[in-house]
């Protein structure tokens, strides 16, 4: 098995838990912000697109797939929205760092793209503008309606770029 296979594997690991956590946990659907269901699935979807634009952009994909495993995964644990940006970033580092396999300069683009994907509105590196989209073009593939109209050249510029 690749080294980058282990790593994303010891990742997805991380997350399946939290998954099984969450479901199993006291926290029903309706205390939720998001029914956990939506989140996983949201999860599956951001993968996928951040695979497809990691490959497009050149960017390392297996970074790109770890933040996207990672990104919401505070709103996995605590059902809640508020702030789950900074939580899960702070969640990301901790795993991350524990995990062993991840540089310092890794951890740090990671955490840093989770943290920054919630502000939409502003540029930043084009890895964390990566994350922003993916995260942006999964929630227009769940629904079209979903995507704020302030939002719409950024949206107009992926959907371009992935011939949509």
């Amino acid at each position: 098995m690749e080294e980058e296979t282990v790593r994303e594997d010891a990742i997805k690991k991380v997350l399946f838990n939290a998954i099984i956590d969450s479901s199993v946990g006291s926290l029903s659907d309706k205390e939720r912000e998001v029914p956990l269901y939506k989140d996983v699935y949201h999860l599956l979807g951001t993968i996928k697109c951040v695979s497809l634009l990691a490959m497009k952009r050149n960017i390392n994909e297996e970074i790109a797939v770890t933040a996207m495993l990672l990104h919401d995964i505070s709103r996995l644990k605590d059902g809640s929205n508020k702030d789950h940006a900074i939580k899960s970033s702070e969640i990301a580092k901790e795993v991350l760092t524990n995990d062993g396999n991840f540089t310092e300069e890794e951890i740090g683009l990671i955490t840093t793209a989770i943290k920054k994907h919630v502000k939409k509105d502003k540029i930043h590196s084009d890895f964390d503008e990566l994350i922003k989209d993916a995260d942006m073009l999964d929630g227009y593939l769940n629904d079209k309606n979903s995507i704020d109209s302030s939002l719409k050249n950024r949206l107009d510029k992926i959907l371009t770029e992935v011939d949509l």
